[in-house]
């Protein structure tokens, strides 16, 4: 006990650096982001759904979703940073070599740190919020593990064979690293990638929370904010967005069996996640 004991003094000596922020609001907006500022372009109307920002009208709240993120898988592919194979088993997805230092944001960021060897739970995913203290606790233990305190000599021979452990086996599919980026089961997995876009724009002022004046009945069961749209700051996304759509139209019409399946895979994944407890 002393041995550990003298392990947590070390650990608690260190310095404790802040992670940077969820979504960096210098960067351009993720092409998930902007799937979602411009959904009505993306997706057809619907009697039922979520309001687009923009224009206003109703879409799939299941499409938006699936369209979230198969776009960020197939941007991730486009910048040369995933391999994207079609399997027996599943839709395969491996880092390149390219995928080493980049930086990205939004939903494709948190892809790309699950399909990094050594990343137990990235920060930039739902499923890091839904994990509870002590996961937490023990990823934070087991990072500094491996990247302060493995070379210590000093320190006790279970420790360092701790640290030296190998990590979780990456997910192999485009599934399962969805069933990954949430890490839990939840009731409405549709709105789980739409809230993370609009997280992403509310962070880089696309997006704005302002008082919605309801009355108090209302606002107990409404709430008390909303979100405005940033009209004048998203009409100079237009020319990114269209590029990027005429890209992704091209994708689904030169690929049209890949696409296929990438959508699938990303229903699927969506599927898995689905509680449905009581």
């Amino acid at each position: 006990m002393r041995r550990w004991g003298q392990v947590f003094q070390y650990l608690r000596r260190l310095p404790s650096a802040e992670g940077p922020p969820l979504f960096d609001g210098t960067r351009a907006p993720s092409p998930s982001l902007l799937f979602y500022l411009f959904a009505a372009r993306v997706l057809p109307p619907a009697r039922r759904g979520i309001q687009t920002p923009v224009a206003g009208i109703k879409v799939d709240t299941q499409q938006l979703a699936t369209a979230l993120l198969a776009v960020a898988f197939w941007h991730l592919r486009t910048c040369g940073l995933v391999h994207l194979e079609p399997a027996v088993d599943g839709l395969k997805v491996t880092l390149t070599a390219l995928a080493k230092d980049t930086h990205h944001d939004g939903i494709e960021a948190g892809l790309l740190d699950i399909l990094t060897p050594g990343v137990l739970l990235s920060k930039k995913t739902p499923a890091w919020e839904a994990s509870g203290r002590w996961t937490r606790a023990a990823v934070g233990f087991s990072h500094l593990a491996r990247t302060h305190l493995a070379t210590r000599s000093a320190l006790p021979e279970e420790f360092r064979r701790a640290a030296h452990a190998p990590a979780e086996e990456l997910p192999e599919t485009v599934t399962a690293t969805i069933t990954r980026w949430f890490g839990d089961h939840v009731r409405s997995p549709s709105a789980v990638p739409i809230q993370w876009a609009e997280r992403e724009g509310l962070a880089k002022g696309y997006l704005a929370v302002v008082d919605a004046q309801r009355h108090p009945v209302a606002r107990f069961f409404l709430g008390r904010t909303i979100q405005v749209p940033q009209y004048q700051r998203i009409a100079t996304l237009e020319p990114t967005f269209a590029a990027l759509l005429r890209r992704w139209q091209a994708f689904r019409t030169r690929e049209a069996a890949l696409s296929e399946q990438l959508e699938q895979e990303v229903a699927a994944g969506l599927a898995a996640v689905y509680d449905e407890a009581d």
